[in-house]
Formats: C-alpha cells, sequence, structure tokens
C-alpha cells in the first residue's frame, strides 16, 4: 500500500530517509520536552498540595491559640 504525502513527492527518493529520520528526532525531542515539564509541573503540584496542608495546620494552631486566648481572658 502506498502513500502519498504531498509535501514529500517532491523530495527525491534518497533524502526521504533523512527526512523521516530528522522528524523522528524532533519529534522524540518533543516527548522529552513534554515528559519534562510534566516531571516539574507534578512537583510543583506536590509541593503546593504540601502547602496547603502546612496552611490548614497552622490555621488550625491559630484557631486553637485564639480560643485558648479568648477562654483564658474569661476566666
Amino acid at each position: 500500500m502506498t502513500v502519498h504525502v504531498p509535501q514529500y513527492e517532491a523530495l527525491p527518493p534518497e533524502e526521504l530517509p533523512t527526512r523521516i529520520t530528522q522528524l523522528l528526532k524532533e519529534q522524540e525531542t518533543r516527548k522529552r520536552h513534554l515528559i519534562d515539564e510534566n516531571t516539574t509541573l507534578r512537583v510543583q503540584l506536590e509541593q503546593a498540595e504540601q502547602q496547603a496542608v502546612d496552611m490548614a495546620e497552622h490555621l488550625h494552631e491559630n484557631e486553637l491559640l485564639l480560643y485558648q486566648t479568648l477562654h483564658l481572658v474569661e476566666t
């Protein structure tokens, strides 16, 4: 089965393997960049989630201290 790709029909047959190899390398490079970006985003997400947990703990501690302070003032 023959596939006709207009942009490559103008290329001489001996240049096709080189062009295909070049396109595959470019695709692999883009894939690696996306994987790296995805990894970076996952790390940032994990850090943001940890910050949210830390902030919730601090908020809870502050509320507890406020309650204790107000309770001590009342007595």
